[in-house]
């Protein structure tokens, strides 16, 4: 009876384990469409992801419909070029890439010789548009400088913008609270 008891308690956090581990990804996605002077899509246009800090470049091609998405990449500023045949290639220096980003980066190519290169210096600052989602990266200076009562680091989450918060042993006395009470639960990290 208790090998069965057992199977049943683990089985829910098996069905967990995909949520749990997403909320801890440290990594980046670079993403956008490749299109030419006319707004048609490029389809099998290399794309290449380069680390200004390490030079380890990551290689992907367009779909059918001039997408691409290179997945899994360290927080890191990068240089992506983009090179079709009978065009030129286009390069955009200082990509800035943050934890848990998805960053979209659309190119237009133009017509003509494919020794020649565009770079790409204006833009416009890059705003994730892909999800809903709002964060933000503390520096190591920030953490190292910061006075945090008993070093607890959910102490910082009232530095994100829009974001109030209290800390966890406040949040554990209104749970207390709610407890004895039955009253209302405030949220750590709620958004005004």
């Amino acid at each position: 009876m208790l090998r069965i008891t057992s199977r049943w308690l683990i089985a829910p956090l098996l069905l967990l384990a995909p949520e749990i581990s997403r909320a801890q990804n440290i990594t980046g996605t670079l993403l956008g469409d490749v299109r030419d002077a006319t707004g048609a899509a490029l389809a099998r246009t290399q794309v290449t992801i380069t680390s200004v800090a390490t030079n380890q470049s990551v290689h992907t091609l367009t779909d059918a419909l001039g997408h691409y998405e290179a997945a899994y990449l360290k927080p890191d500023v990068y240089t992506v070029r983009v090179n079709s045949p009978g065009f030129k290639t286009s390069v955009q220096d200082q990509v800035k890439l943050a934890v848990d980003s998805r960053l979209r980066l659309d190119f237009v190519l133009e017509v003509g010789d494919v020794s020649a290169t565009v770079d790409v210096t204006a833009r416009a600052a890059m705003v994730e548009t892909e999800t809903g989602s709002l964060g933000q990266v503390i520096g190591e200076k920030t953490l190292e400088e910061m006075p945090l009562q008993g070093r607890n680091v959910f102490d910082l989450v009232g530095l994100a913008a829009g974001c109030t918060g209290e800390s966890l042993r406040d949040r554990r006395r209104s749970l207390h609270r709610f407890h004895r009470d039955r009253g209302h639960v405030p949220v750590l990290g709620h958004f005004d």
